[in-house]
């Protein structure tokens, strides 16, 4: 899959510039919201909403349209690169393939990094990518992390004028990725207040 991702990040930036803005400038309540499988989940600005049409492969798709922020997430399991001839991947190498790919579909595509970064308590890899796509100067963080025996590709972007105002919201989102199984873990470690309390 590594070598056949399917991107259509050129049209999702083209697509949401043209739609009309989201009513309200309120942020609202942070909420989060699952991979396909269930097994993992991002924590998103109440602001933000959940999308379909950003990328065919990805196992979750997240937006703030009116601010043009993308992000989505591409797994793949251990065992399915096995069945490729490269289950012994490292996450170093799945980088360098799959950030190949996303910067042949952008002109004048220039990559900065790696920076190590630390996600659900793994330690990650991440490019900061510039090009034009479809005549649209965009920035892309590209971020990929092993958790829980799948490699996965965390990409955000959002426009290039726009890059430095929105940075640190990506980030925010790309760092909240976690196990579903690490969250619960977390819950069994801190019980509720109420429940340590003395009677």
């Amino acid at each position: 899959m590594i070598l056949k991702i399917k991107m259509h990040l050129g049209l999702a930036l083209i697509a949401a510039v043209c739609l009309v803005s989201f009513s309200g400038c309120g942020v609202g309540e942070p909420k989060t919201v699952k991979t396909k499988d269930g097994k993992f989940q991002v924590t998103i600005p109440g602001n933000w909403s959940s999308r379909k049409d950003l990328n065919d492969e990805a196992q979750l798709q997240v937006a703030l349209l009116r601010q043009e922020m993308y992000l989505i997430v591409l797994s793949e399991t251990r065992s399915s690169l096995r069945s490729t001839g490269l289950g012994g991947i490292s996450i170093e190498k799945h980088s360098e393939i799959t950030r190949e790919a996303l910067m042949q579909n952008a002109a004048g595509a220039k990559a900065t990094g790696p920076t190590e970064v630390t996600i659900d308590g793994q330690k990650g890899i991440q490019y900061e990518i510039r090009g034009k796509v479809e005549g649209i100067n965009a920035v892309y963080l590209h971020t990929t992390v092993e958790i829980d025996g799948q490699i996965h590709q965390i990409l955000a972007w959002t426009l290039a004028s726009k890059f430095e105002g929105n940075k640190e919201n990506l980030q925010k989102v790309i760092k909240s990725f976690q196990s579903v199984s690490s969250k619960k873990d977390d819950a069994k470690q801190d019980p509720p207040k109420e429940a340590t309390k003395k009677k």
